[in-house]
């Protein structure tokens, strides 16, 4: 059905996803860590959260080739981000606002084992528009990279 916006523990969400995803990250040789306090609250879709989260640490344990992909929650005001950092190969700064459109795929240096469906990017940017809020991707030095999802939470419980 529809979007269905509740009061969430947006740690909670993050360190769900984690768990699920911690085998197939030590397959592929990455360690998880997740920085999140206690409880944040929010109010949100759980289940578009959660998708956005897996998104964006699949991408970082299949693509960025890091041994470490380090995961946070932070509140500030009326926002909760959720940041997904790894010390991968990076993506150049010229590729950083393509990443999000629906079928770009960084190839030359990431594998192009990912076929032609493009990163889920997209799908993670319509999620944090809904949530009135974005998705963002920084460089990390020396290299890695940062995806940054923000959604507005002002309706707190």
């Amino acid at each position: 059905g529809g979007v269905n916006f509740a009061p969430a523990d947006v740690s909670e969400i993050v360190r769900e996803v984690v768990e699920r995803l911690r085998l197939l990250a030590e397959e592929k040789g990455a360690a998880v860590t997740v920085e999140a306090p206690g409880s944040c609250i929010a109010v949100c879709d759980r289940q578009l959260i959660s998708s956005a989260v897996s998104n964006l640490l699949l991408n970082a344990i299949r693509h960025s080739g890091s041994d470490e992909v380090l995961v946070s929650v932070s509140a500030s005001g009326n926002s909760v981000s959720i940041a997904v950092e790894d010390r991968g190969v990076g993506i150049p700064p010229e590729d950083r606002e393509r990443v999000f459109d629906r079928f770009f795929r960084v190839d030359h240096s990431r594998d192009s084992g990912t076929g032609g469906t493009g990163l889920g990017l997209a799908i993670v940017r319509g999620i944090a528009i809904l949530h009135g809020g974005s998705v963002t991707l920084d460089g990390v030095e020396p290299s890695g990279c940062r995806f940054v999802l923000t959604i507005q939470s002002h309706n707190m419980v």
